[in-house]
């Protein structure tokens, strides 16, 4: 609860230029982050999605634990139409631990999924992430993690 303030000043400065326009813009969660032990114990999680394109859209993610805090910036690209089919992602991912200094990482990731919207507003996704380019948390080494993506978000 402490990055409450942080997280709706983020949702107001991506939300607010987007009200006069034709911008559509998604807020959600990931389902498995939220629960996932071994995900930092599981981490409340929010993801700000806003629309470039009629098939493209920029997202930006923080999730937050007692151990760790991360900030996620991606490209999503749609294969089939918007909110309604399979899409590729890409980005960077930056790591802050909890541990002292020297404990921020940036990494990168891919994700394939398939999102829907099965009500107006209402947007339902499932995915496979592939983070690379930081320590692994259990080999202290630079292997890939893999992780499952199940996303609930309000598109407005």
């Amino acid at each position: 609860m402490k990055h409450l303030r942080k997280i709706i000043l983020i949702a107001l400065i991506l939300i607010m230029p987007a009200a006069a326009s034709a911008i559509q813009i998604t807020v959600g969660t990931d389902a498995v982050r939220s629960v996932d032990q071994a995900q930092y114990e599981g981490m409340m999680n929010v993801y700000f999605q806003m629309d470039i394109t009629k098939s493209s859209a920029f997202i930006i993610a923080y999730s937050s634990s007692s151990d760790a805090n991360i900030i996620d910036g991606s490209y999503r690209h749609y294969i089939g139409k918007y909110h309604d089919g399979m899409y590729i992602e890409g980005g960077a991912t930056f790591v802050m631990l909890d541990e002292g200094e020297d404990d921020e990482e940036i990494g990168g990731f891919a994700q394939f999924g398939y999102e829907t919207s099965p009500a107006e507003h209402f947007v339902v996704g499932v995915g496979a992430r592939m983070i690379f380019g930081y320590d692994h948390p259990h080999t202290n080494e630079k292997d890939p993690i893999f992780l499952p993506v199940i996303n609930f978000g309000f598109a407005f």
